[in-house]
């Protein structure tokens, strides 16, 4: 009969499945700092099938001893080097780490299956405009530095443009204003099955009897009037800040600037209330239009300070006199902007021009 020896103690056993139990056994002759590290499976190769008992195997007596050396840490395999790498911290919040995201991760994937080395080289050492989400700007960190500590952004979208309601029964016509915010990453707001968007309230675009010169003054001042009341709560809040319950039931201050409002070119000058004369961004006049010469921006406090010092020498309500010194200084004649008491709202940062209008039909 075969006698096979344990590698530890020497023990004579009948079988190598002997041996494991023995291994295994409350008495094992294991050294302590290796027990519970020690329960050996008993091989596929000695898995006796039932009724079969003939089957036999020897291991030789000094071979396979596993080793912990008193000046080196236990040895660890590549699974558990991963769960102890520094950066694990990281990878529990963005799985595709040390890639941003399934983006990057994405686009390395394709240059390893299609570039050669070289080529990958080349290509990462291009000059790239990176766009990321509002978070990544230095606005954002600008007002979050301005609020108290503990303060939540919630940064406000607003889009609108001008919609027709009726067709053939009177044209009748109407802006309608949808709030969304960035809070909400990009690529699922933009999603219509998102419905990140909320359609807040629709302004409407009357008709005036009045000369035809005042008429879009008019319908300006009309629309500021209703954006003042609508977004009334919203800055409050940007000013002075509101509880709020976040998605997971936790109570946040928050803080609502607007950062962004979406619209086509005409909409944009009625929004920063200057004239078609000039850009509703930077100080560039019509006579300057497609000057290279970068411009410095038209920022919303220097609009509004003219505006103020415009009023203090013209009654905004005599609509001839200041809509005629109004367009001296290339503004549009509306005295009451719905931004100009929204804390940190500037028109030269969150105007935000439509793709249709600004970028299909400016090359197409």
């Amino acid at each position: 009969m075969t006698v096979t020896l344990c590698p530890n103690c020497k023990k004579q056993c009948q079988s190598a499945e002997a041996v494991l139990e023995h291994l295994n056994s409350a008495d094992t002759c294991w050294p302590e700092n290796l027990i519970n590290r020690s329960m050996l499976p008993v091989p596929q190769a000695l898995q006796q099938p039932p009724g079969q008992t003939d089957l036999s195997a020897k291991y030789h007596p000094t071979s396979g001893y596993h080793y912990l050396l008193p000046d080196k840490p236990p040895p660890q395999n590549i699974f558990q080097e991963m769960q102890s790498h520094p950066l694990q911290e990281a990878r529990e919040t963005n799985v595709w780490y040390p890639f941003d995201g399934l983006g990057e991760w994405s686009l390395a994937k394709f240059l390893v299956e299609n570039l050669y080395q070289m080529q990958i080289d080349k290509f990462l050492k291009l000059d790239w405009c990176q766009f990321g989400e509002f978070w990544t700007s230095d606005d954002a960190w600008e007002i979050q530095n301005q609020l108290p500590k503990g303060a939540t952004i919630i940064p406000i979208i607003a889009a609108s443009d001008k919609t027709p309601v009726t067709k053939h029964t009177g044209g009748l016509e109407m802006y309608p204003l949808f709030l969304s915010i960035r809070n909400i990453q990009g690529d699922v707001r933009m999603k219509v099955t998102s419905h990140a968007w909320r359609c807040t309230a629709f302004m409407p675009i009357p008709t005036f009897i009045i000369n035809s010169d005042f008429q879009t003054l008019l319908r300006s001042h009309l629309w500021h009037k209703c954006m003042d009341l609508v977004c009334s709560n919203l800055k409050v809040a940007a000013r002075i800040g509101e509880y709020m319950i976040d998605p997971s039931a936790r109570l946040r201050y928050c803080f609502t600037p607007l950062i962004s409002h979406i619209a086509d070119l005409p909409k944009q000058l009625m929004i920063a209330c200057v004239t078609k004369k000039s850009s509703p961004i930077t100080t560039v006049t019509q006579k300057e239009f497609g000057d290279e010469t970068p411009h410095p921006p038209w920022n919303g406090i220097d609009t509004y300070t003219c505006i103020q010092q415009l009023c203090t020498r013209v009654d905004p309500w005599d609509l001839v006199v200041f809509l005629r010194e109004a367009k001296k200084l290339y503004l549009s004649g509306v005295h009451l902007l719905y931004w100009r008491n929204w804390r940190r709202s500037n028109p030269a940062r969150f105007l935000t021009p439509e793709i249709v209008h600004a970028l299909h039909k400016f090359f197409f």
